[in-house]
């Protein structure tokens, strides 16, 4: 059962790229796998399970709570994809505890998202320069451009523990610096301003991280970029836009309810989640409701005219304020921050490369930062992602050695 498990999430990235179906057969595996071990299992593993560790079945339950209390206060009749979308991360609960028995290894997992990382990079690069489709085109007719752009991002950064971790496969200081170099060029080649801020956010929260500075990486890494950069700037429209958005914001300072583009409209869309926040603070207006509370909003006047209806805010801690209130931010940030800090500690025991922990972190930084300016936890595919994968990396940094 541990070899089916290892190896069924070594395809789960691999299946986030292909396909909906391909996805979905894989994540009922996963599942199946996870009832089976527990069913077979006796007990669980001598050691009791630590707090954070607690606290994350807590952070798996919490959105599936919070949609249960929406039913039972709200007079609107919920349908089901509400229960559904929420309850995904109730779901990843018992793959947690069956992890905790198995114990995997995580370096098949890793190398699945060295494959989604490099797949996804060929897909947009034919998709969008040399097909010369549009920047919105969903590079797989699955995942959108920017959850896709930041998946790609965050998974290539999280995979760098192929090279670096104890027992690499391949210890050369080039194969790092590639994989970095993808990571930086993911949002070149997509065309995202917002990838572009991931990818450097991430960065520098890596680069920062580690203990000892490696320039030749790093140049190696930016030099690779560049000739991507150089490759990709003929016919890309990213640095256009980048100015584009700083004399939108401006002009958005200067003159109240101006509504151009994605920034600006980003802009309005916040402030309409912070008002549906304090206008009903303790369990939001209710889960996919955003669309019609906003259109609410627009039929009294309440928003600018030229501010077209959206599904989200474009933000994941508002959509989850916005739609499940104070119940609701406590359930995001409880996914964040419970598995991150848990990472944070133990990374700071022992700074390293190689630290078990080191993945959590970019992991839960990179869904962290990617979501500050969209929603990447409001998909079913990465909600279920997300709470798998940190599963399994919260699982391989408790199960790691103090002197790992």
């Amino acid at each position: 059962m541990q070899t089916v498990m290892t190896w069924l999430f070594c395809l789960y990235p691999v299946s986030l790229i292909t396909n909906k179906t391909a996805n979905d057969i894989v994540t009922v595996l996963i599942f199946l796998a996870a009832c089976a071990t527990l069913a077979m299992a006796r007990r669980l593993p001598a050691a009791a399970p630590a707090p954070v560790r607690r606290l994350w079945l807590l952070a798996l339950a919490l959105p599936l709570a919070l949609v249960t209390v929406q039913y039972l206060a709200t007079p609107r009749l919920i349908a089901l994809r509400d229960f559904d979308d929420l309850s995904r991360f109730f779901l990843c609960i018992p793959v947690y505890l069956a992890l905790r028995i198995l114990r995997p290894p995580i370096r098949p997992f890793l190398w699945g998202c060295v494959f989604f990382t490099v797949y996804s990079m060929g897909l947009m690069a034919v998709h969008m320069h040399v097909l010369h489709l549009d920047r919105g085109i969903s590079p797989n007719g699955f995942l959108g451009t920017i959850p896709q752009t930041s998946l790609s991002i965050i998974l290539a950064m999280v995979a760098l523990q192929c090279w670096v971790a104890p027992n690499g496969l391949l210890r050369s200081r080039i194969a790092p610096a590639a994989l970095l170099a993808v990571a930086f060029s993911v949002p070149l080649l997509s065309q995202t301003r917002s990838g572009l801020g991931v990818a450097l956010a991430l960065g520098i929260v890596l680069w920062l991280l580690l203990p000892r500075k490696n320039l030749r990486v790093l140049l190696l890494s930016v030099g690779a970029a560049a000739v991507v950069m150089v490759v990709v700037m003929s016919n890309s429209t990213l640095w256009a836009r980048g100015d584009q958005t700083v004399a939108e914001i401006e002009h958005y300072m200067t003159e109240e309810h101006f509504v151009s583009t994605s920034t600006t409209t980003r802009l309005e869309l916040w402030r309409f989640a912070g008002r549906m926040l304090t206008e009903h603070p303790l369990i939001g207006v209710g889960n996919h409701n955003f669309a019609g509370t906003l259109a609410g909003y627009k039929s009294s006047g309440k928003t600018p005219a030229e501010l077209g209806m959206f599904t989200h805010p474009h933000n994941d801690i508002l959509k989850f304020a916005a739609e499940g209130g104070l119940l609701g931010a406590a359930a995001i940030l409880m996914l964040y921050f419970v598995p991150l800090t848990a990472a944070w500690r133990r990374y700071r025991l022992q700074p390293s490369a190689a630290s078990p922990a080191l993945p959590l972190v970019i992991l839960c930084s990179g869904f962290l930062l990617a979501g500050m300016v969209d929603v990447v936890l409001a998909w079913r595919p990465t909600i279920m992602f997300y709470g798998l994968a940190v599963s399994l990396l919260l699982v391989n940094m408790d199960n790691a050695g103090a002197d790992a």
